[in-house]
């Protein structure tokens, strides 16, 4: 559910010409790695089917190829690039909370 939930917030941006944002690319790498872990081939192939070209031209172009290789083949690169991905979002969330300005 947490990979449909991603994929459903890019809505249909792989079909325009402009890059991904920040945000949206991490949103693509939470889908693939969601539909990974739940064991969702089906998924996967239709995320890296419509975002692999404009992720190839990301800095996140090697991550994602790792994370949507098929789900038999993957091994220590997808751990590590899911770690990557999850570490991301717990330091967006700590420092969203950091830059809270204090309750007196």
């Amino acid at each position: 559910m947490a990979g449909q939930k991603a994929e459903e917030a890019l809505g249909e941006r792989f079909k325009d010409d402009k890059p991904l944002s920040d945000t949206e690319r991490e949103g693509v790498m939470r889908a693939a790695v969601s539909y990974s872990l739940a064991g969702d081939q089906t998924s996967l192939d239709r995320l890296h089917t419509n975002f692999s070209p404009k992720m190839k031209a990301s800095r996140d172009a090697t991550a994602f190829a790792v994370v949507t290789e098929r789900i038999d083949l993957q091994g220590v690169a997808f751990r590590d690039a899911a770690a990557k991905v999850a570490s991301v979002d717990t330091l967006k969330a700590f420092m969203l909370e950091f830059s809270k300005p204090l309750a007196r």
